[in-house]
């Protein structure tokens, strides 16, 4: 794994960039279903 990343290879810095661009987005999508959770219930509580 160490040596892959010293390698400079193009295939697997392309891998690696698709793997954090999924991270990335996975992660805004649970932050975003945690703030319309958030809303909905604070809606439901003052209504």
């Amino acid at each position: 794994m160490n040596r892959a990343w010293r390698d400079c290879d193009p295939c697997i810095t392309t891998r690696n960039d698709q793997e954090k661009q999924m991270e990335t987005a996975r992660i805004y999508a649970i932050v975003t279903l945690i703030a319309v959770v958030a809303l909905a219930i604070t809606t439901a509580i003052v209504l």
